[in-house]
């Protein structure tokens, strides 16, 4: 089966206060650090946004969740016959050994395969492969109000991949948390 990949750029940004696609951690906007990375991983990669934009590779969001959801069922629309990668615009320390490992690691038989998180062993869905069988449950959990897509993936069955860089799905929502990560950046860029 095909792998797809999407970009979540369609968030608000509040407690960035800037669009977080755009910011340069990487020596371009955010949304094409993480393209670039996909690229050549993914049979198609695109951009998700709330707004109507348009372009080739955009699918704007036809659902009103003011959740990720709203881009996974979007994707899911275009091509329901494919395993959709979907990843957070906000991740500045995701690398490609990252998204191989989760490709290497992708279980077509199960709902998904994700990363389980650094922080509270939960699984991590803004950097996960969605198969269309999981359509079912999101329609599920929908039916009940829930539009979160970790919720959706802890009720499914998913197979769980460790880490190996544990920093790589650390996302900055905060100026602090971007500053923090171009400090990153900046002390590397000057050790090497």
């Amino acid at each position: 089966m095909q792998l797809k990949a999407l970009i979540l750029c369609g968030g608000k940004s509040l407690r960035m206060m800037e669009d977080k696609s755009l910011i340069n951690y990487h020596g371009k906007a955010q949304k094409d650090y993480i393209y670039d990375l996909l690229d050549g991983l993914c049979d198609e990669v695109y951009f998700s946004y709330k707004n109507q934009q348009s372009a080739d590779n955009i699918i704007n969001d036809k659902y009103d969740y003011n959740s990720p959801t709203s881009g996974i069922l979007s994707a899911f629309d275009k091509d329901k016959n494919t395993g959709w990668l979907v990843v957070a615009c906000d991740l500045p320390f995701l690398d490609k050994e990252t998204i191989k490992d989760l490709i290497e690691g992708r279980d077509q038989t199960k709902d998904a395969t994700a990363y389980k998180s650094m922080h509270n062993q939960f699984v991590e869905p803004l950097c996960a492969i969605y198969e269309p069988k999981i359509l079912k449950n999101f329609e599920k959990y929908l039916e009940l109000g829930k539009t979160c897509p970790r919720k959706v993936l802890i009720n499914s069955n998913v197979k769980l991949l460790e880490l190996k860089n544990k920093k790589a799905l650390d996302n900055a929502n905060t100026p602090e948390d971007k500053n923090i990560a171009l400090g990153f950046f900046q002390k590397e860029q000057y050790a090497n």
